[in-house]
């Protein structure tokens, strides 16, 4: 969903109420508890302003090089960012 350009989100039930770090104590990344039941999915997709395209080829005639920085998924920001007139090549960079 990503490579689309979309944003999915997960809805999900457990009946008891469960912490999300390790139980001995040790603040560890968060664990999602087992047992979860999907309740429904949800995608979202961002809506481009319509003058972006030509914004950007106008920047490109100029010479002027574009990049994009941002903080959400990087196939995502890419997706977005050819359906905006960047290259199909675009290279997307995480650490």
């Amino acid at each position: 969903m990503d490579s689309a350009g979309l944003r999915v989100l997960l809805f999900a039930y457990r009946p008891d109420i469960v912490p999300l770090q390790d139980m001995d104590g040790v603040r560890g990344e968060p664990q999602l508890p087992p047992d979860l039941v999907p309740l429904g999915l949800l995608s979202f997709s961002d809506e481009l302003r319509p003058e972006a395209q030509a914004t950007l080829k106008g920047f490109a005639e100029a010479g002027i090089r574009l990049k994009v920085i941002s903080g959400d998924n990087p196939q995502t920001v890419a997706a977005l960012a050819r359906q905006a007139g960047f290259a199909q090549d675009i290279q997307a960079v995480s650490p």
